[in-house]
């Protein structure tokens, strides 16, 4: 078992520095950022018979942000045991990108002496809630205050949902009982959905979890504003969709009043309550069904689809669908280069900053396309031959390979960003505006067209009884 030299600061910049044993490098990152630790150097000794450290001696970095890389040492497989008192103190790590011994993806559980973790199943989460509490836990965390005081808080606020407020409870015994804030969240898949996971156990590694939980809560911000436009689209099809049963309704109606006219009625009471009970007769059967079954679509449709069954077929939708396909392929680009930036500058080796950056993607087609491009992905490789060429362009892959070459990656990550956020809020617009066309179109003219059919019906059976009545 191979001991490292780790130098390290915490969030507040205070540099802390000591020996570990274990199994590879990415176990040494893994544990201290689960500490709050940002790796600054890190020198791997070999075996007992190595010569000892030189007091005072400069450690030898993986990788810089900023900075050339430097090969790092073999990595071994992190499936090896580590000594006992090492696994009591060291906390879990679910999911880890680490590697065997040919430099190979290798996605490991929870280490030994804590268990793997269920899964329990809450319903439908709104955006609009996930955002809030993604966006207090970012900025409690930031203050310093530990991840479990942290959910314990939250658990007894009264402003967040009570699911919510139960999994805070649940989520803080795992956190206290050495589980990552990352394994916590994803015990409860419906509240925190496996991009904000990834998203989570990434900032987790790269020390900077509570930019991570900022930077996430904003793009669930993003994505429910441009739903809440599409809520109006919604009603005004729902609006429109309720007319046609009621086609058959008004005309049932019409005939009976025509029949009133012809059979004599003189009283108006008397014509009001015949139009009614032709109505409510028209009514009775398959139109009343239909209105039901719309009204139960339009209310309960989104809890239903909403749930994590429906969840492949929501986000295949959102990557093919031109624009919104378009809009999902900017947003996975943007999550992709966030991470990749942060972990580069944070000292974490390229193929595990790539593998912890495509779990972080929110959409699940290009989370699991960049998932399994990962896989192959070898120590030596740069991320620029791993980059997809259908979310960020050529051009720009050029800019990460020019960053490979000259240390400069981060800066190249932070552009890449830059420029699919300005895309991204172009395409957010022009959906917002189409949003509006639709609520025009269904308003102003499918429902216009039913209106006229509808009336005229009532002046075709109005016309025939008066022509009868003469």
């Amino acid at each position: 078992m191979p001991e490292f030299d780790y130098r390290a600061v915490d969030g507040n910049g205070h540099s802390t520095s000591g020996r570990m044993v274990a199994g590879s490098a990415n176990d040494v990152v893994a544990r201290l950022s689960q500490q709050g630790l940002t790796i600054q150097g890190l020198q791997m000794l070999g075996t007992a018979a190595a010569p000892a450290q030189i007091p005072g001696r400069t450690l030898q970095p993986i990788v810089q942000g900023g900075q050339a890389q430097v090969t790092p040492p073999v990595i071994h497989p992190s499936s090896q045991t580590v000594n006992q008192p090492m696994r009591q103190a060291m906390p879990a790590v679910s999911n880890l990108v680490s590697a065997t011994s040919g430099g190979q993806y290798q996605y490991q559980g929870a280490p030994a002496g804590l268990h793997k973790l269920d899964r329990k199943l809450t319903g439908f989460f709104k955006d609009y809630d996930l955002w809030m509490l993604l966006s207090q836990m970012g900025t409690i965390l930031r203050a310093g205050i530990a991840p479990t005081q942290m959910l314990e808080e939250l658990s007894q606020r009264t402003s967040i949902k009570r699911k919510a407020k139960w999994a805070m409870a649940d989520m803080a015994k795992f956190t206290a009982q050495g589980y990552s804030l990352a394994d916590a969240m994803a015990v409860y898949p419906e509240i925190f959905p496996d991009g904000v996971v990834g998203s989570t156990r990434a900032g987790e590694a790269g020390g900077y979890l509570p930019d991570a939980l900022q930077h996430t809560s904003a793009q669930i911000q993003a994505s429910w504003k441009v739903r809440r436009h599409y809520l109006w689209t919604a009603l005004a099809i729902y609006s429109t969709v309720i007319m046609l049963p009621m086609i058959p309704v008004f005309n049932g109606g019409s005939e009976a009043l025509g029949r009133s006219i012809n059979g004599g009625e003189t009283t108006s009471s008397a014509v009001v309550q015949q139009y009614f009970q032709g109505f409510l007769d028209a009514l009775m059967g398959w139109p009343l069904l239909g209105l039901i079954l719309i009204t139960a679509i339009y209310l309960f449709g989104p809890y239903i689809t909403g749930r994590i069954w429906f969840l492949p077929m929501r986000h295949t939708a959102s990557a093919r669908l031109p624009l919104v396909g378009r809009r999902t392929r900017l947003e996975s680009s943007r999550e992709l280069s966030f991470h990749l930036e942060r972990l580069s500058v944070a000292g974490i080796s390229p193929y595990r900053s790539f593998g912890l950056a495509a779990a972080a993607i929110p959409n699940k087609v290009y989370r699991d396309q960049l998932m399994d491009a990962a896989r192959p992905m070898r120590e030596d490789m740069p991320i620029s031959q791993v980059l997809p060429r259908h979310l960020i362009p050529n051009d720009l892959v050029d800019l990460v390979r020019t960053g490979e070459m000259t240390g400069t990656t981060h800066e190249a990550f932070q552009q890449i960003e830059r420029l699919a956020a300005g895309d991204q809020q172009n395409v957010e617009n022009f959906l917002k505006v189409k949003a509006w066309v639709w609520v025009g179109l269904f308003v102003f003219g499918i429902s216009s067209i039913i209106a006229a059919v509808m009336m005229a019906q009532f002046y075709d059976v109005m016309f025939k009884a008066i022509m009868e009545g003469t």
